[in-house]
């Protein structure tokens, strides 16, 4: 690289009176850079037509990347030039192990990247630094689309360095969201939380209300989906972390229905920490937030959180009032999967209350609703659980623990009954 860089060093020198000297140029050419203009004003990117405008130039030495290398120097865009020689003359690049898909810049696109980092550096040595950043961008958006997210990060970062040379807070919050985003596409969530956590944070600093939003919505969305991972992951204690920190972030930006998912999701990751009566309480918030909200679809959902651990700490009572609230919300609703499910529940509990009449009454409904809804496999299961709850109701009539109690415990008795269909 030294003695490459000596080499450039030496055209540069040898080309800096041809540069100073008016150059030959064709009708339309640009004035610094690779490629002529189209009458639309649009350039366009050629390995031609870079060569024949670097021979204009007397730069006929070395191939095109070597060329634009010196072309860059001769601009006085060192940085420009150290970025360039590295993208130009490095390896193909790994988007996708598993297939062994590589990325090379082809010397079509080469001249175009050169043009925009000499332009970037320009843009920077005469302070205009919102230029300079969306001039990065547009090198950070063609590495992405690419596949190449590695070099579309490095330009991000490149972008939201020159950003912070400015007085521009608005911007630079806007390149701390943009640049969380790109880390979100890419799966980078941890990135993607400091990204919006610091644009916050400058959205407070300069009292941009809509900055602030903005970066808030961001911020849930990826606290749920980090804490999401996290629970998958097993991390139980840090996902709830997560999943605390979208729900204070949901209520300071006034989003309900970002709270009320948050606190269900809460409930749900303390029931793995197993502590029940702290899960209970996060749902009993979950309906509470959809009660505000007027959600009779999220309350539905609430209610019956609610009554799964209302169930689990022997709330029968409180178990039994939330799935018929459930219930009544999904006919109202006309919500047959509600109904179904409310009916489900409300089966198993009264079958654990040894309620058998009611248990087979719900699991009537429950099939009943499944045939409307004509799902062979909602059918046949609710079928099963009618015939269960049903046995449950005769033998426990006949004196019995119930069929199932009967056929883990009794097999005289149902002997008895499969071969002269009595009750004994």
């Amino acid at each position: 690289l030294k003695l490459q860089f000596l080499y450039f060093i030496g055209c540069y020198g040898r080309c800096l009176d041809r540069l100073q000297s008016p150059v030959v140029r064709d009708e339309g050419m640009d004035e610094d850079g690779m490629t002529p203009q189209q009458e639309n004003g649009e350039r366009v990117y050629t390995k031609e037509g870079a060569l024949k405008i670097l021979s204009d130039k007397g730069l006929t030495n070395g191939d095109l990347a070597n060329r634009l290398c010196v072309h860059t120097l001769m601009r006085g865009c060192v940085n420009s030039f150290i970025e360039l020689h590295k993208l130009s003359h490095r390896q193909p690049v790994c988007i996708d192990e598993l297939a062994g898909v590589m990325f090379k810049i082809s010397e079509d696109t080469l001249p175009w990247i050169a043009d925009v980092l000499a332009e970037s550096e320009e843009n920077k040595q005469q302070g205009k630094f919102g230029t300079v950043y969306n001039r990065y961008i547009e090198l950070a958006d063609f590495f992405e689309k690419s596949g190449d997210h590695e070099t579309a990060i490095s330009f991000h970062a490149l972008g939201l360095k020159a950003v912070k040379l400015s007085t521009d807070k608005e911007l630079e919050g806007a390149a701390y969201e943009r640049f969380g985003l790109t880390h979100e596409r890419m799966g980078n969530l941890k990135e993607a939380v400091a990204c919006h956590e610091a644009g916050l944070r400058i959205a407070e600093a300069a009292r941009d209300a809509q900055l602030k939003q903005r970066a808030n919505t961001n911020l849930i969305r990826v606290y749920m989906a980090v804490a999401g991972t996290l629970e998958v992951g097993g991390a139980y204690e840090e996902s709830r972390e997560y999943y605390e920190k979208a729900v204070n972030t949901a209520n300071v930006n006034d989003d309900q229905d970002a709270e009320a998912e948050a606190f269900c999701k809460l409930g749900s990751i303390t029931v793995l920490l197993g502590d029940l009566n702290k899960a209970l309480e996060y749902q009993k918030r979950f309906l509470m937030v959809s009660k505000q909200m007027n959600s009779e679809q999220k309350e539905c959902r609430a209610v019956r959180e609610c009554a799964t651990l209302q169930e689990k700490l022997k709330q029968h009572n409180e178990a039994v009032l939330s799935l018929k609230r459930a219930l009544e919300i999904a006919e109202d609703q006309e919500d047959l999967v509600g109904i179904g499910n409310a009916c489900k529940q409300l089966g198993q509990l009264y079958t654990t209350l040894e309620e058998h009449i009611k248990a087979v009454h719900y699991y009537k409904e429950c099939y009943r609703v499944a045939q409307v809804m004509g799902d062979p496999a909602r059918i046949q299961t609710a079928r099963i659980r009618v015939g269960l709850a049903e046995g449950n109701l005769r033998w426990g009539q006949a004196g019995g623990a119930g069929y199932v109690g009967m056929v883990s415990t009794d097999i005289q008795r149902v002997l008895g009954w499969k071969g002269h269909g009595k009750l004994e």
